[in-house]
């Protein structure tokens, strides 16, 4: 390899994005609905993103990834088990469509749905 081509490597991996390979390119943090407020959005238009992984957490359920396919560029199908927080022994599988729509956006549809959100660059994360 010649010193042309690794500085040229050099430059352009330090122009991407500074997302882990595996993850979605979102911020992390707090998300809530387009159109709430960060500081007085209800809980259950609250979601966190932990900058790792494929699963956008939401109030009150605490999910994994079982697995991940991806049809699109800035699109990922997900098969998730989650656990109702409040209730023991309560896990059941979720496919979810995600949507990256900016690395400050995004949309899930699921069975429940769907929920478009932005991140809320002052909220404390989880």
């Amino acid at each position: 390899m010649s010193v042309l081509s690794i500085i040229g490597a050099a430059a352009l991996a330090a122009g991407a994005p500074a997302h882990p390979a595996g993850g979605l390119s979102l911020e992390r943090g707090v998300y809530v609905s387009v159109g709430a407020p960060c500081a007085d959005a209800a809980n259950s238009a609250h979601s966190w993103y932990g900058g790792t992984g494929y699963v956008i957490q939401a109030p009150h359920a605490r999910c994994r990834a079982l697995h991940v396919g991806r049809p699109a560029h800035h699109a990922f199908d997900v098969m998730l088990t989650c656990r109702d927080e409040s209730m023991p022994n309560s896990d059941y599988r979720v496919h979810e469509r995600i949507q990256v729509v900016s690395p400050t956006e995004y949309v899930i549809r699921n069975d429940f749905g769907r929920f478009h959100a932005r991140w809320c660059p002052n909220s404390e994360a989880r």
